[in-house]
């Protein structure tokens, strides 16, 4: 099974259209063997969470050096984190 488990963590690695494939064959027991889908069922529910300070450069990106006055992030792990995005609690300050 070493093999297979080298598949799947270099799916895991190589960014959100190759997950979303492993996914999408995770689902499909009619078109994939057994040991394919269930290889790939653990990419449906484990993503990786990545870090804050990684969140805090694409809110600095995506909103310029003073994000910070506009958006209070709360402290603790992200509330769900998927192959596309992460979602984290936040508030929206007065601005």
């Amino acid at each position: 099974l070493g093999w297979w488990q080298s598949l799947r963590r270099a799916v895991e690695a190589s960014g959100p259209c190759t997950i979303k494939l492993a996914q999408w064959a995770s689902s499909r027991p009619d078109l994939f063997s057994e040991r394919v889908t269930r290889l790939f069922a653990p990419v449906v529910d484990s993503v990786s969470v990545h870090s804050t300070a990684a969140t805090e450069r694409v809110l600095r990106r995506e909103f310029g050096p003073r994000w910070a006055e506009s958006i209070a992030l709360a402290p603790g792990a992200p509330l769900g984190s998927g192959c596309i995005a992460q979602v984290h609690r936040a508030t929206l300050l007065d601005a």
